[in-house]
């Protein structure tokens, strides 16, 4: 046991024990390499101090202390990963950045409530166990019948978002500026968070909704994967992505990158033999590169590598189509999404 904790439940063990508070419920999530993990509590007595530990022992009968009627349910040695405190709701929340140099290991954690309401009490949570991941933990192939809990919709409104027969269909509603990945305007966007350099890579097709081996009409229909910065506002919007699909009439298919920079955006289309292929976005730093393929059996195409310093350390990242042409009349599929720490 650390030292630290050690203290704190010394010095409870002379304070006495007060009335139990009701059961209180402790949840984790994302303990990946190199991203951000995070431990939710629940049902916590109001505003008491929260004790966050883990062990890499085990789970199971841990250390009791009868005259405070606590026993942990995590195995010695039990570390103190820090101390923090819940609302007036009983809800408190420690976020841990996990360093990519880590093994994969087994973590049993555990919260334990101080309640000062009356006297002092202590409350143990449930026990969460999880196994470090790497990052390919959230590469998703769209094998089930609805998305799944790792991504989040920006502007569902925008469009129609289905999972079916192992692809994410996009299909845009709305069109024209508002809904347009340009300058200001933000269409769809299915994302999740990630943190520090990475590479996702998915395999797309856009087409006409009449017919899915047609590429979408002329003019400026488009989908493929997007970067996003969280903390961006209206007219401080930053991202950048690279999509098929349709450019102006005399570029009718094409891949295109794009950088959107405190609102303000700039854009290349080039010419490709169809609307569809495998698309990529790494992160190097402040450096953004978008790049393209016809199939896993080529070489990546660099269309541009773009610097967004204003980038903060955790950006969203995933799949968007738009149309700026009203109807919107473009569908667009992916088939897998693939994560990579660079």
């Amino acid at each position: 046991m650390s030292p630290v904790l050690r203290l704190a439940l010394g010095l409870l063990l002379l304070l006495g024990s007060a009335a139990r508070s009701p059961a209180q419920t402790l949840d984790a999530e994302n303990f990946v390499l190199g991203q951000v993990a995070r431990l939710d509590l629940a049902g916590a007595p109001p505003f008491a101090s929260v004790l966050w530990l883990y062990s890499l022992q085990g789970a199971g009968a841990g250390t009791c202390y009868p005259s405070v009627n606590l026993c942990l349910g995590i195995e010695e040695p039990v570390t103190l990963a820090a101390i923090g405190s819940a609302s007036g709701a009983g809800e408190a929340s420690y976020l841990v950045y996990v360093p990519p140099s880590l093994p994969l290991l087994d973590l049993h954690l555990q919260a334990v409530t101080l309640d000062y309401s009356s006297g002092v009490s202590l409350l143990a949570s449930n026990v969460v166990s999880t196994t470090l991941a790497e990052v390919s933990a959230y590469d998703d192939a769209f094998d089930g019948g609805s998305l799944d809990a790792q991504w989040q919709i920006l502007n569902p409104a925008a469009a129609q978002v289905t999972v079916g027969g192992g692809q994410l269909v996009l299909e845009p509603i709305l069109s024209g500026p508002a809904a347009t990945w340009f300058d200001d305007g933000e269409g769809v966007f299915v994302h999740r968070e990630i943190t520090g350099d990475f590479s996702v890579t998915a395999t797309v097709r856009s087409s006409s909704p009449a017919d899915p081996m047609l590429p979408p009409p002329p003019a400026y229909r488009l989908g493929g994967l997007l970067v996003r910065d969280p903390g961006g506002t209206p007219g401080n919007r930053n991202s950048a992505h690279v999509a098929f699909g349709s450019g102006p009439a005399n570029n009718p298919v094409g891949v295109e990158h794009k950088t959107t920079t405190a609102s303000v955006s700039s854009f290349t289309i080039v010419p490709t033999a169809e609307a569809a292929g495998q698309l990529r976005i790494t992160r190097s730093g402040a450096m953004i590169g978008l790049h393209h393929r016809g199939d896993a059996s080529q070489p990546w195409t660099t269309l541009a590598t773009y610097a967004h310093p204003e980038f903060p350390p955790t950006v969203q990242v995933g799949m968007m189509s738009y149309s700026f042409g009203v109807p919107a009349q473009i569908v667009t599929r992916f088939d897998e999404v693939v994560f990579e720490a660079n």
